[in-house]
Parts: C-alpha cells; structure tokens; sequence
C-alpha cells in the first residue's frame, strides 16, 4: 500500500500538470470517451533499464489505469493512501500505470518517489511529447486518472473519487469513482460516471 506522506502542504495549492494542453486542439487530436484511445508508446523510468511500454501492450488482457503523478504535488501527496487502497483492490486485474509529464520533476526523483510509495506499475515519461498523452486526454492536473478498459476504448476521465471536503481526509459519503469503473468493467456493466472534474 502507498504510505502518507507527513508534513501535508496545503491541498488548495492545485497542481498543473506540466507539459500544459493547448486550448486550442482539435477534437479529433483528444479522446473521446466510450471510443477506442490511440496507441501510445512512451519510455518507463520506473525499471532498471528503460523500456518502452505501449497501451497495445494490455489490449485485451486487462484494463489500463493512467495516473498523472507529481512528487511536488500536495493533492498527489494526499490522495497516495487512497491510490494504495486501489491497488490493493484492483492491481491484480487492472494495469496500473503513472504518468510523468512535469517538466520541472526530474525522472530519477519521479523513480524514487514511486518506489518510495510502493506503486509497482511503470512510470511513463510524457514530458516535452507535443502531442502526448498527457495533451490527448486533455490532463490538466495531478492526479488526473484516465480508465481505458481490456478493448482499448476510454471509460472514464477524473479524479479518484469526488470527496466533496479536504482531500486530505476521505469523507465517508464519497463516492469512489475509480474504483466504481473497475468494478463496473468487471461484472460487465455500463459506468455510471464517465468523467468527474479534477482539482487545477
């Protein structure tokens, strides 16, 4: 499980995702959700050689789990006990994949910050991709996390739940967002909520 982080920063200060979406990118350049997402290739910093890892890789084998991850970011910071609880879960049956696309956090403190967390899947390197994913699915901040199921077709775009207080704490009636898709996904039923907006 992902382990909390002390000494919380505030979780007003939102975190942008770094490599910035341009406003002004044609539809057909975004996903679109309950349609097929692109292929994507991009280099895992996360292993001890890098590699690269490519959505077709999972295609019909499970769904894949994008997390838009900073080590600087206060909301990513409070939401690590959460995201543990969802790999906990779910990690056997999901692909669980970060994405790093903060141009001023370096790849070998991006490493470190996910193994210091115990967050096991690949940590995909988007920064300065223009287009990337991180422009394609439109990810304004972290943690964004985009649910792409075992087709290749794009579920669900958000945050890991809607706690309506202080991310800091996980309000009881929260609904769980993340974690309603993949359960939706495995007993084959429709998701209820496709998008949720994410702080930033």
């Amino acid at each position: 499980m992902l382990k909390r982080v002390a000494g919380w920063l505030s979780a007003a200060a939102l975190c942008a995702a770094a490599a910035g979406v341009p406003a002004a990118l044609a539809q057909a350049d975004k996903a679109q959700m309950d349609k097929p997402v692109r292929d994507f290739a991009l280099v895992n910093v996360a292993g001890d050689k890098p590699a690269v890892v490519k959505l077709s890789d999972y295609k019909n084998k499970q769904p894949v789990v994008l997390v838009w991850m900073s080590y600087n970011c206060s909301v990513t910071q409070a939401y690590e006990e959460r995201l543990g609880k969802l790999l906990q879960q779910y990690g056997k049956e999901a692909a669980f994949v970060a994405v790093h696309a903060n141009a001023n956090e370096t790849n070998e403190r991006i490493k470190r910050y996910a193994q210091d967390k115990n967050f096991t899947g690949p940590v995909l390197d988007d920064k300065r991709k223009n287009p990337g994913l991180t422009e394609y699915f439109g990810a304004r901040a972290t943690p964004t996390v985009v649910v792409i199921d075992k087709k290749g077709v794009l579920r669900f775009k958000g945050r890991i739940d809607n706690n309506p207080g202080d991310v800091r704490q996980e309000d009881p009636g929260t609904k769980k967002l993340v974690a309603n898709t993949l359960t939706a996904l495995r007993q084959g039923k429709e998701v209820v909520v496709k998008t949720s907006p994410t702080p930033g």
